[in-house]
């Protein structure tokens, strides 16, 4: 996926619908999944609401328009991924077993 869009908060705008990547990847809300950039893969959690999230904690979440955003409560997902603008992202489901 692309990043479309990085707020002031370091909050980023992927280029893909939540609802149809949750479907494609077999994902529920409360599910771990890697957020994977060229440079780092941070694991995190698939929330309603990132501001609900423990502080410092990677959240994939469904924006106002229904694309996926990554966020980190209290802190800058683009810096903790070291990523941009165009950059590509990777989300892939982590298995317990």
């Amino acid at each position: 996926m692309k990043v479309l869009y990085i707020d002031k908060y370091g909050n980023v705008k992927l280029s893909q619908y939540f609802e149809r990547i949750v479907k494609e990847l077999n994902l529920s809300i409360g599910d771990e999944v890697d957020v994977c950039s060229i440079y780092e893969c941070v694991k995190a959690y698939l929330v309603n609401d990132f501001s609900t999230s423990s502080p410092n904690t990677l959240v994939v979440y469904e924006d106002s328009f229904g694309f996926i955003e990554i966020a980190v409560n209290r802190g800058s997902a683009n810096q903790l991924l070291g990523i941009d603008n165009n950059d590509l992202v990777k989300l892939c489901p982590l298995k317990n077993e």
